[in-house]
């Protein structure tokens, strides 16, 4: 629920305490969860903060420079992981 944004942030929040989640499997899921989405956007900014510090304009193509595009990668391989996983227990 943290990576994709699909649901709210309260109700991410609250839809655990409802099912009865404990307080610490809650924290630590949080807090690993909130870490991808964190140093994505993290490093996006940063990248963004580079091209304003040269005085450039943004464009699409700043997408493609390797301090945007490399976490949005490492993002898509982290949300693609389960199925990976998923499939590889299969063949087994």
């Amino acid at each position: 629920m943290r990576i994709v944004p699909a649901v709210p942030f309260v109700l991410a929040n609250l839809i655990p305490a409802f099912v009865g989640t404990s307080l610490f499997r809650f924290s630590v899921s949080t807090f690993l969860g909130i870490i991808p989405g964190a140093l994505v956007f993290t490093s996006v900014g940063s990248g963004l903060g580079e091209v304003f510090a040269r005085g450039e304009t943004p464009d699409l193509g700043i997408l493609f420079t390797p301090a945007v595009l490399g976490p949005i990668l490492g993002l898509a391989a982290l949300a693609a992981l389960p199925m990976v996983l998923r499939a590889f227990k299969r063949t087994r």
